[in-house]
C-alpha cells in the first residue's frame, strides 16, 4: 500500500492507494507534530491483512528532507487501530481546492484572494504533483502573486516538494530575475540544501545569466557547491550544453579542474557530451591538461570517455589537442579497446589511422583488442580492420587462448578472409604463415 500524505497541523489526511484492491482511501488520525507533504508508506499490499509491516514516513520540512518515523511492527491493525484511523472512500480535492489550483496556475490573483481570504481553502494545498500555490505562481511568472502569498498570506518560502525543487529553484531555473531577488530577499535559503543542489545549479540548468550572476555576485552562492554525486555548477553547465554559463562560471571563480564521484572533471563532461565548443575552450582558453585522470586509480581520461559515449568528433578533437591513445585504464585498457568492444569501426578507424593505436597493446589478462570483437556480422569489419592493421592473431591471454578460438562460423570468415588476402603468386604470406604455426600450436597443446 502506498500513501501521499498532506499533514494540516496535528491531523493527518492520507491518501492511500491499494495496487491489490484497485481502490483509494482516505486515512485520518491524529499526530503529535507538524510535517509537510511527507510519503507514507506500507511494505505490504494490504497491511490491514498483514503480520508484519514497516510504516516510514519521510517529510519534506523546507528545503531538507527528511525522515520522520521507520517502525517495524508486529500487528498493523493494532497500530492503525490505536492510531484512530478511519477508512473512508477518497472523493477527491474539495471543490474550493480545486478552484484554488486553478486560480494559481491561471494566475487568477482575484479567485485566488477570495478563496484564500474568505477561508474557502487551504493556502497550503498541494496539487497532484505536490507543488504548493508559491511554486505554481513562480512557475506562472506574476511577481504580484508571490508577493501576496509571502507577504500577505505569510506561506513559507522555502517549503518544497523536494531537494531541488523550491519556489526559488524554480524562479532560477525559468530565470525569473525579479522573482529570484524577492525571495531571497524574504527569506530563501541559497546554499543549504542536504543533496547539495542549490538554486545555482537550477539557474545554470536554464542558462540564466543575469540570474546565475545575481546569486554568486549578490545572494552569496557558492559557485563550487557540490551535491550528493560531487557535481558542480560547472558540471552541471557543460551537462546542460550551456557554454556561455561555462564561461560565467570560470570567470566568478568556478573550479575547472573538480572531479567528481561519477563524471571525473569538466572535461570529462565536456568530452561525454561531444561539445567541442566547451572542449576547446577548456584546453585553449583555461589550460586543462588534455590527459587529465579521472582519479589516481582508474587512469580513465577523456578519451575513454568520448569513445566510451561514442562522440567521434570529440575523438579527434582531443587527438588533435595531444590526448594519449596508448594510455590504458586500471584494467590497462586502451581507448582502442572500448571501441572495439562497442563494434564502432569509425572511431576503431579514427583511433589508428589518426591516433596511431597500438593494435596490439594487451591488458591486465593479456589481450588484445581483438579479443573483445564480438561474433556478429558488424563485428566481422572490425576484425577484418584491425587484422589489415596489423593485430597478431596468435597473441594469447592468460587462459593460453588466441582471440580466434573454436571452428564458429565466425571464425572461419575470418580465417577465409585471412587466406584469401595473404595469397600470392609466389604462395602464403608471412601473415598467413604466422596465422597457420599459432593454430597448429594450439592444436599440440
Amino acid at each position: 500500500m502506498e500513501m501521499i500524505i498532506t499533514f494540516d497541523k496535528s491531523q493527518i489526511d492520507a491518501l492511500a492507494f491499494s495496487r491489490s484492491e484497485g481502490k483509494y482511501y482516505e486515512i485520518k488520525c491524529s499526530w503529535k507534530e507538524t510535517v509537510k507533504n511527507p510519503s507514507f508508506s506500507f511494505d505490504s499490499e494490504n497491511v490491514l491483512g498483514k503480520k508484519e509491516a514497516e510504516i516510514k514516513i519521510a517529510a519534506f520540512n523546507r528545503e531538507v528532507a527528511w525522515l520522520k518515523k521507520v517502525a517495524s511492527i508486529q500487528e498493523p491493525y493494532r497500530f492503525l487501530k490505536d492510531a484512530d484511523i478511519e477508512m473512508e472512500p477518497w472523493t477527491g480535492y474539495s471543490d474550493a481546492t480545486k478552484k484554488l489550483l486553478a486560480a494559481a496556475k491561471t494566475m487568477n490573483i482575484t479567485e485566488l484572494k477570495d478563496l484564500i481570504e474568505n477561508k474557502k481553502a487551504d493556502a497550503n494545498a498541494v496539487d497532484k504533483d505536490q507543488k504548493t500555490l508559491l511554486e505554481l505562481v513562480v512557475e506562472g511568472g506574476s511577481f504580484a502573486m508571490v508577493e501576496y502569498l509571502v507577504k500577505t498570506v505569510g506561506v513559507d518560502v522555502n517549503a518544497a516538494r523536494a531537494v531541488y525543487a523550491s519556489p526559488l529553484h524554480s524562479a532560477a531555473e525559468l530565470g525569473k530575475l525579479d522573482i529570484v531577488k524577492f525571495l531571497f530577499e524574504n527569506g530563501a535559503y541559497i546554499n543549504q540544501s542536504k543533496l547539495g543542489f542549490t538554486p545555482l545549479f537550477s539557474a545554470v540548468q536554464g542558462g540564466n545569466l543575469d540570474v546565475i550572476s545575481y546569486l554568486i555576485d549578490v545572494a552569496k552562492a557558492d559557485v563550487n557547491a557540490v551535491d550528493q554525486w560531487g557535481t558542480t555548477p560547472l558540471h552541471k553547465a557543460i551537462r546542460s550544453n550551456q557554454l556561455e554559463a561555462v564561461k560565467l562560471l570560470v570567470k566568478k571563480g568556478a573550479d575547472v579542474n573538480q572531479k567528481t564521484k561519477h563524471f571525473g572533471t569538466p572535461l570529462f563532461s565536456a568530452a561525454e557530451k561531444g561539445n567541442l565548443e566547451i572542449m576547446r575552450y577548456l584546453i585553449e582558453d583555461e589550460h586543462v591538461d588534455v590527459n587529465v585522470k579521472v582519479d589516481d586509480s582508474e587512469n580513465f581520461t577523456p578519451l575513454h570517455n568520448a569513445v566510451t559515449f561514442h562522440k567521434l568528433d570529440a575523438v579527434k578533437f582531443l587527438i588533435k589537442k595531444g590526448a594519449d591513445v596508448n594510455q590504458g585504464n586500471w584494467r590497462l585498457m586502451t581507448p582502442l579497446f572500448f571501441a572495439v568492444r562497442d563494434a564502432n569501426l569509425a572511431i576503431v578507424r579514427c583511433l589508428v589511422e589518426e591516433g596511431k593505436a597500438d593494435v596490439n597493446s594487451v591488458n591486465e589478462w593479456k589481450e588484445t583488442p581483438l579479443f573483445l570483437a564480438g561474433r556478429a556480422d558488424k563485428d566481422l569489419e572490425i576484425v577484418k580492420y584491425l587484422i589489415e592493421k596489423g593485430a597478431d592473431v596468435g597473441v594469447k591471454n592468460n587462459k593460453n587462448e588466441t582471440a580466434l578460438e573454436g571452428e564458429s562460423d565466425f571464425v572461419k570468415k575470418v580465417k577465409e578472409f585471412i587466406k584469401s588476402r595473404s595469397e600470392k603468386k609466389d604462395g602464403i604470406s608471412d601473415l598467413f604463415s604466422s596465422f597457420a604455426r599459432s593454430l597448429r600450436a594450439i592444436a599440440k597443446s
